[in-house]
């Protein structure tokens, strides 16, 4: 699709992952590799065409291109991991430079997953330091609006990798490993509404 000045990219959603295992089982799996390689490159190939801030609609959703690139990459992850756990295999972690820009992400959507919880954040702001291969430190306006640059309020630090899989929803929030400071009630809040956007 495009829209006048500028381009935008749409998409329809997804095929229901609950359908896939169904219809995949009559394929074997040569043609099940087969056909979704071929999927991932014609995606790769559109994608590097695109400006990473170019306007994309999935599931009635629309953010930059780049975004969904990244939510999907997260989505792949987690599920990679669930299929490997089930399997009773070990997943290495994807590499550091892989790791950074999913958890961007991540800070970037607790604004997004405390207002779909009911709670607004509008005003607040949280420091967030993540460990590990692929962290960093984020400020993070709590309002999906406030872009000043205001005195956090509360304090989390907790490992890269187990924030991300929070937010995929995998993981307790009330349970999750992490450094809790200044409003505590405030840092409990984030966290609880963090898996809010996960699927399934």
């Amino acid at each position: 699709m495009r829209s006048s000045g500028s381009e935008q990219w749409s998409t329809p959603a997804p095929w229901s992952s609950s359908r896939a295992p169904a219809h995949e089982r009559a394929r074997s799996p040569e043609q099940t590799r087969r056909d979704w390689r071929a999927q991932a490159d014609a995606l790769c190939r559109h994608l590097a065409a695109l400006a990473p801030e170019t306007p994309a609609t999935l599931d009635g959703m629309e953010t930059a291109v780049r975004d969904q690139v990244l939510a999907r990459t997260l989505e792949t992850w987690i599920h990679a991991d669930d299929a490997a756990r089930a399997a009773r295999l070990r997943l290495p972690h994807p590499v550091p430079e892989h790791i950074q820009p999913t958890a961007d992400l991540c800070a970037r959507l607790l604004p997004w997953t405390m207002l779909v919880s009911g709670l607004d954040g509008s005003g607040r702001a949280l420091h967030l330091t993540l460990t590990g291969p692929g962290g960093g430190e984020w400020h993070v306006p709590l309002g999906v609006a406030d872009t000043d640059a205001r005195e956090p309020e509360a304090r989390i630090t907790a490992d890269v990798v187990e924030f991300c899989f929070l937010l995929g929803g995998r993981g307790e929030p009330e349970s999750f490993a992490a450094q809790l400071e200044g409003d505590l009630g405030l840092a409990r809040d984030v966290l609880r509404t963090a898996p809010a956007l996960s699927g399934p």
